[in-house]
């Protein structure tokens, strides 16, 4: 690896130390600004660079977790600046070898270890390519909820079961056809970001929609748990036929 793409500790400092949102920022976010700030680097190079940033920066409190965050998805998520800078560790600094020229000691400062870094990152995505992706979910949905409604033709189906049937297609209804659910809600974010020009002071950016779709997420997970209970009663149906 060249010296101007190698990740070294100072590179990761700077990456750190040019995140002043305290709003927040989602890992694809800080990997639009690497990407910005360092257009020449590799697509795997400013992966690695990601991973050191927020690994440095949780592991020193500069990034934490806000209350909620996904924390099984690994290091895609939201992160928040820490609030004491004055009580984070100090980097220690690194011992080079006074007989060295100037220039190899700017040369030589160590790379940061990747360590067992397994967790994937999710590539950027543009409002236009969300818009795809809530297509694609409402239509999985609908089609869930339509093999869910066979369920309540069984005319054996306990009680307990045919609620659970209800409940799961009643919230799928809502999140697909409601124009007031999450899904909905953030495919008019999605339209709004793309629309050019205007004066609204509160038009989405990519970070806002980064962070609306973990919730939009969470709450398709939630129907999908419910389906997947569905499936438990399907196979004890099929099992009741068969004796």
């Amino acid at each position: 690896m060249s010296t101007l793409n190698r990740i070294t500790l100072k590179r990761v400092e700077d990456v750190i130390a040019s995140l002043n949102d305290q709003k927040g920022a989602s890992a694809i976010a800080i990997q639009r600004r690497i990407q910005s700030e360092h257009p020449d680097m590799k697509a795997e190079q400013r992966k690695e660079l990601l991973r050191a940033v927020l690994l440095e920066g949780l592991d020193t409190g500069r990034l934490r977790r806000p209350h909620g965050s996904k924390v099984g998805r690994g290091l895609v998520g939201r992160f928040l600046l820490g609030t004491s800078a004055e009580r984070l560790p100090t980097i220690p600094e690194i011992e080079v070898n006074t007989t060295q020229p100037q220039e190899e000691e700017e040369e030589e400062d160590p790379p940061v270890a990747a360590g067992n870094l397994t967790f994937d990152l999710e590539e950027p995505c543009t409002p236009a390519a969300y818009i795809q992706r809530v297509q694609e979910k409402r239509d999985r949905l609908v089609s869930q909820c339509q093999e869910a409604e066979k369920y309540l033709n069984y005319r054996n189906l306990p009680a307990h079961a045919l609620e659970q049937v209800r409940m799961a297609v009643g919230r799928c209804r809502l999140i697909t056809s409601n124009s007031t659910s999450p899904l909905a809600r953030f495919e008019e974010l999605c339209h709004e970001a793309m629309t050019l020009g205007g004066d609204n002071p509160y038009k989405p950016d990519l970070n806002d929609l980064d962070g609306y779709w973990e919730v939009v997420e969470l709450e398709v997970q939630k129907i999908d748990d419910l389906f997947e209970k569905l499936n438990d009663i399907g196979e004890l149906q099929n099992s009741s036929q068969k004796l």
